[in-house]
């Protein structure tokens, strides 16, 4: 696995749910949503675009606004 450096950008609380954005440093990642690998929080829906991730958990991730992500790439 190879690490993808990645940083919290914004936490918005809906409800119940979380919805996080998630931007990439390797600005040219063209993998697929499906080939990243997640911490020990997965998220319950995601998707990737230029980039940015755009995540939802239905439980508090534990991070922060500004915080390192974790996230590898399997390719």
């Amino acid at each position: 696995m190879t690490p993808v450096p990645a940083k919290v950008v914004s936490i918005d609380r809906q409800g119940n749910r979380y919805r996080i954005i998630v931007q990439m440093r390797r600005i040219k990642y063209r993998g697929s949503f499906n080939t990243l690998v997640f911490g020990k929080n997965k998220p319950t829906v995601g998707s990737s675009q230029d980039g940015q991730l755009k995540l939802i958990y239905y439980r508090d991730p534990g991070v922060k606004e500004g915080d390192a992500f974790p996230l590898w790439t399997i390719q």
